[in-house]
């Protein structure tokens, strides 16, 4: 999604950041001191300067175009809270003073995903065992509300029955959540629980982490990108604001102030249509059903 994400960044420049490559880590003794580079065209760019490793952003001093070696500080390593990258394989593409880092877009992504709940869950199953001494049953400490409740009667496995009389407690002593569910007259026979969960989370620092884990729809997926993509646009006007009494205006001719601003509602907009479509397919598909509470 990061990817996607920085692909519809860059449809908006024309100018991108120069590239290199990484040979890898200076070392002195064990510890990593400094970065070996390849393939940088202009050396003066590498004057004190962001690197982006993967994931990590590094932080250039200086660099020798003869050795390859980039002078690092002591505290060149994670900038930004990047995570570190000590397994980014060598020979790999680097990125010199990025302009739309893979930290800041895995953020924006994960808070895409925050913006699409209430209306989007994750749907999720449980299976009980009924018991006549019972009338409360424990559920997992995920569930939020529950879709649907079906017991199979014995003889077959094709005859399952809608349980229409139960209550969800939420808010126990205890601090679990429980089923309250009026006996079914016979244990030991199986109930299917299907609820409405939160997604699990993402964490930027996480590069493995992927949509399918969230357990939102699959459908969904373009949703936290085009949420990342509206709220990043927005940044490339920081640079436009007005210093000394040199006007917006007369320091961008080509591109006026407020395009990227423009740009950005039209991705927001498209944010909102596909979240509403997507949040009115999952309730179509996985609305709660109708049934008498219980009191306990």
């Amino acid at each position: 999604m990061v990817e996607r994400v920085r692909s519809n960044l860059n449809q908006n420049t024309t100018t991108f950041p120069q590239v290199g490559t990484f040979k890898g880590w200076v070392l002195n003794g064990s510890n990593k001191v400094g970065v070996q580079l390849a393939d940088i065209d202009v050396a003066d760019k590498l004057n004190h300067v962001i690197v982006e490793l993967g994931h990590e952003l590094v932080y250039v001093t200086s660099y020798d175009p003869t050795t390859g070696a980039a002078t690092c500080p002591p505290w060149f390593r994670q900038r930004m809270g990047s995570p570190a990258n000590d397994a980014f394989p060598p020979d790999s593409m680097v990125t010199i003073d990025p302009r739309w880092t893979w930290w800041s877009v895995a953020q924006a992504v994960v808070a895409g995903i925050s913006a699409c709940q209430p209306d989007l869950f994750a749907v999720k199953t449980t299976t009980l065992t009924t018991d006549v001494t019972v009338r409360r049953y424990l559920l997992p400490a995920d569930v939020e509300n529950i879709l649907s409740l079906k017991v199979r009667l014995p003889g077959s496995e094709d005859r399952e029955l809608p349980v229409k009389r139960y209550s969800l407690d939420t808010k126990a002593a205890d601090g679990n959540r429980y089923l309250h569910m009026a006996p079914v007259g016979m244990s030991g026979l199986p109930v299917y629980v299907t609820y409405r969960a939160d997604p699990a989370p993402l964490s930027p620092s996480n590069p493995a982490g992927t949509w399918a884990s969230t357990g939102l729809p699959a459908t969904a997926e373009d949703i936290p990108v085009l949420w990342a993509t509206a709220t990043l646009l927005p940044a490339a006007e920081a640079a436009r604001t007005q210093t000394a009494s040199i006007e917006q205006s007369d320091r961008a001719r080509f591109i006026q102030t407020g395009s990227a601003t423009s740009v950005a509602r039209v991705w927001t907009q498209q944010f909102q249509a596909r979240l509403a479509q997507e949040r009115h397919a999952l309730l179509d598909t996985f609305s709660a059903r109708p049934h008498f509470e219980m009191n306990g």
